[in-house]
């Protein structure tokens, strides 16, 4: 078994250093901390919400579902993930555009 210390490290290794979220720590639009309870709230999100609601995100068709109505409903709406839908937020704005994504903000 893994102690608990690692993996904490992995996950900082394997996400905070990802560009999406090394860019926003760059940019100063999140701290490095605010980085890591993110990284915990992504994965709380994928044990808690994904893996309790499989269907739904299986049968998720991009071509007649929006992907951010489907996000605010399981993490938007729940404020245990607030620093993890803002981040969302900005990443559906960066490669949407904002008149689609706002429809559900």
């Amino acid at each position: 078994m893994i102690s608990t210390s690692i993996q904490v490290a992995t996950v900082y290794v394997l996400h905070c250093e990802s560009n999406s979220l090394r860019v926003l720590v760059r940019a100063g639009h999140i701290s490095q901390l605010l980085c890591d309870k993110i990284v915990q709230q992504y994965f709380h999100f994928i044990d808690f919400v994904v893996s309790k609601q499989p269907a739904e995100f299986r049968n998720f068709n991009s071509a007649r579902d929006h992907v951010d109505s489907l996000l605010h409903k399981t993490m938007g709406s729940d404020i245990s993930y607030k620093e993890l839908w803002g981040v969302v937020k900005k990443l559906l704005l960066l490669s949407h555009g904002q008149a689609t994504v706002e429809r559900g903000f």
